[in-house]
């Protein structure tokens, strides 16, 4: 059974709004170093019936310039791209209008940022424990902790395979990744 989005959701610029603490840290308000695409998915978790994940890309700037002089000095070839597109996450609580951000890295002294592993934790699972929607999934390594990661919060770019398919998506990135590759060279 296909579940719906709730009707009359707030946009982000809303939720930012209401929960000012967001602007300061979200990397789509943060223009110096990201560039925001305008598309964006909303999805309703299957564990929480109460929330809706905005799931936000961006085009990171750095990694496109370092990638474009990579290639230029290997003859066009680029043996190890840095991901040029980052995908965060929104978690908003349509009952209390609280919002909380997740991104890689952790931004201390802001109560409403927390990391990637924290969303897989809490919206990454089914409540049989097996993957979720989100493609979260235990990572290898210490048996003492349990780390998280998501499939879907790097992206190699505009070309990545593990983009959502949805054509709109992958033009609308594929455009913005282009008119900043024009602009710096």
């Amino acid at each position: 059974m296909e579940k719906y989005l709730p009707e009359n959701l707030p946009n982000i610029s809303e939720i930012i709004k209401d929960n000012p603490s967001i602007e300061k840290i979200a990397k789509f308000c943060n223009k110096r170093e990201f560039i925001p695409v305008r598309l964006g998915i909303v999805s309703q978790p299957q564990t929480h019936s109460n929330v809706s994940i905005y799931g936000r890309f961006v085009i990171v700037k750095q990694n496109v310039i370092d990638n474009l002089k990579n290639k230029n000095k290997n003859k066009n070839k680029n043996k190890n791209p840095k991901p040029e597109i980052k995908q965060d996450f929104i978690a908003y609580n349509r009952v209390t209008g609280e919002a909380v951000y997740y991104s890689g890295g952790s931004k201390k002294n802001v109560s409403q940022h927390k990391s990637i592993d924290s969303f897989c934790k809490e919206y990454g699972k089914k409540q049989d424990g097996s993957m979720g929607q989100y493609e979260c999934y235990i990572c290898p390594g210490s048996s003492k902790v349990v780390r998280y990661e998501t499939r879907h919060h790097w992206y190699k770019d505009e070309n990545d395979k593990e983009l959502p398919k949805e054509q709109i998506f992958r033009k609308e990135i594929a455009e913005v990744i282009k008119k900043f590759r024009a602009k710096i060279l």
